[in-house]
């Protein structure tokens, strides 16, 4: 049913499919039309290798959030993939369905979940190392896993510190949360402009193409030290923002309170601490 509502939006003509529950990969051409065999071919097999990445995604999130405790539960509906053939397609899809809300320019988005369709949203250029479809993936499994409502205020640095932990090799998925980030390590370490207590009472630092990437190496820092130094309190932190409710509002200074009290310690304290933690993690792990 949800293929056959894709195929009506952009013409079957236009689409190559494949179906590996619960993920409905759809690739968006440019024309419609037939296609030279060979290209045909090499599009299935995008297609295909989606599905078979993704899967494998599932496999280690489930893994992940079995050791943390994290309460799932069976995927609801099929999860949609559209893969975007032509770059200037997939910026107009994306204007469209975000309005530019997110703060970042079309042509400097590589992937996305959209909460309101439930779909990634992909350019065919990333489904080489899926790099970013990875880190959107991971989005799109939080909130049909039950872990999260859709349309709830959950803070950006929680959305973006437990998809920054996934990272892969575009064959498959390498490292989860507790292992150390070299990429988004590097970034939270050097970061200057952006705080972890601005990213724990505000989203802005995320919605913009200047602040984002210290925004994220924040999101990671501060997810990364409490999956491996305060489990209980984790625990306790997702608990709690799986009982907020769609469209609630929360205001700067309760995202903090909120925060401080379930883990015990100031935003600060945690930064300074994770400051001086993360660089003997990476010095043990290289001896």
């Amino acid at each position: 049913e949800l293929l056959t509502q894709i195929n009506e939006e952009f013409s079957a003509t236009r689409t190559i499919t494949n179906i590996d529950k619960p993920f409905v990969i759809v690739l968006v051409r440019a024309r419609p039309g037939a296609l030279d065999p060979a290209i045909e071919k090499r599009y299935q097999l995008v297609v295909k290798k989606a599905a078979t990445f993704f899967k494998g995604m599932q496999t280690n999130f489930l893994e992940f959030v079995k050791q943390a405790r994290i309460e799932t539960q069976a995927v609801k509906y099929p999860l949609a993939a559209l893969i975007f053939e032509s770059d200037r397609h997939f910026d107009a899809y994306t204007a469209r369905v975000t309005e530019d809300q997110s703060g970042l320019s079309s042509p400097n988005v590589a992937a996305f979940y959209d909460l309101q369709t439930n779909r990634l949203v992909i350019r065919l250029s990333e489904c080489t190392t899926f790099d970013t479809p990875l880190h959107e993936a991971v989005h799109q499994q939080v909130y049909n896993r039950g872990i999260l409502q859709r349309f709830a205020p959950i803070p950006s640095w929680f959305n973006e510190g437990i998809a920054t932990g996934f990272e892969g090799d575009g064959e498959r998925v390498r490292s989860g949360p507790k292992s150390i980030s070299d990429r988004y390590g590097q970034m939270a370490l050097r970061a200057r402009v952006v705080t972890w207590k601005e990213i724990v009472a505000r989203d802005e630092p995320f919605q913009g193409d200047v602040l984002a990437a210290e925004a994220n190496g924040h999101a990671w820092g501060l997810h990364w030290l409490l999956v491996t130094k305060y489990r209980a309190e984790y625990n306790n932190l997702v608990k709690h923002y799986a009982s907020k409710k769609p469209l609630e509002v929360d205001r700067p200074d309760e995202r903090i309170a909120e925060f401080e009290k379930i883990v015990g310690k100031t935003v600060n304290e945690l930064q300074r601490e994770f400051q001086m933690e993360l660089p003997r993690a990476m010095a043990r792990r290289k001896n």
